[in-house]
């Protein structure tokens, strides 16, 4: 019979959880599960990302151990690693460079827009390949339900051969849903137009963002303008970056500086 063991890991939001899966001849069983869920975020009314991430790392290590220890095994006696993408990609590349220089089996199951919003302006619809294909030894975009699979298999037969490694699976969020949530999704959102009739908010129009460049100009999610753009000294401004994650906003800041001369 063979076996392997995989090591899931959550941490896209404000619960820290780990996952022993162990899969038996093709056969997911779960072999433990540890949810810890975060609770200084009340007093906002909401999630706060930053005290997420820092709880995440205060917490993931006994987490992981807990999950390790209930399933019956060290880390050593695991097969592959899969995590959450969320709920940033660019957060992720660090996480996958080190574990192509560590030669770990990691898979990564991206998100991204809904399949018939792509392309489009949907909200965080961006080409997640260049960014990721050059720290993994396989990007694989999942374009249908019944090539999640497939895909997977791929993905974890790649992650361990030869050389082991990174590998990204990229999955629009409405497959992972079933047909019918998908469509109620959609007439949930024609539905709130109280002065158009129902129908009218078709999906291809859902999820728009206001422009920020000019007609004829490459679209842009977001826009750093300097003196030497607005013709005011001292003066960074940054349109379209809302909340950014501290990776980012590293980079923003040596732009920004390079930007005043600093």
């Amino acid at each position: 019979m063979a076996t392997s063991r995989i090591l899931g890991i959550e941490t896209s939001c404000d619960e820290t959880s780990a996952a022993v899966l162990r899969v038996e001849d093709g056969r997911p069983v779960l072999g433990s599960l540890v949810i810890l869920s975060q609770d200084i975020h009340r007093v906002f009314g909401g999630v706060v990302p930053e005290l997420a991430s820092r709880e995440h790392l205060r917490t993931i290590g006994p987490v992981v151990d807990r999950a390790l220890a209930e399933a019956g095994i060290g880390l050593t006696q695991v097969d592959g690693i899969a995590v959450t993408a969320g709920p940033g990609i660019a957060n992720t590349i660090t996480a996958l460079k080190n574990a192509q220089l560590a030669q770990s089996p990691v898979i990564l199951i991206g998100g991204a827009a809904p399949t018939a919003l792509q392309g489009r302006g949907a909200l965080q619809d961006i080409d997640q390949r260049p960014l990721v294909a050059p720290h993994v030894k396989l990007f694989r975009k999942v374009v249908q339900v019944r090539g999640l699979g497939p895909a997977l298999e791929e993905a974890f037969q790649v992650a361990r051969s030869g050389v082991p490694g990174p590998v990204f699976v990229e999955c629009p969020v409405d497959l992972l849903y079933d047909e019918a949530s998908i469509r109620q999704w959609y007439t949930d959102a024609a539905g709130k137009g109280k002065g158009l009739a129902d129908g009218a908010l078709r999906p291809g129009y859902t999820g728009i963002r206001p422009k920020i460049t000019a007609k004829g100009e490459p679209a842009a999610d977001f826009m750093i303008q300097g003196p030497t753009d607005h013709g005011v000294a001292n003066m960074v401004n940054l349109y379209g970056i809302e909340s950014p994650g501290l990776t980012s906003s590293l980079a923003i800041a040596d732009h920004a500086a390079a930007l005043l001369g600093l």
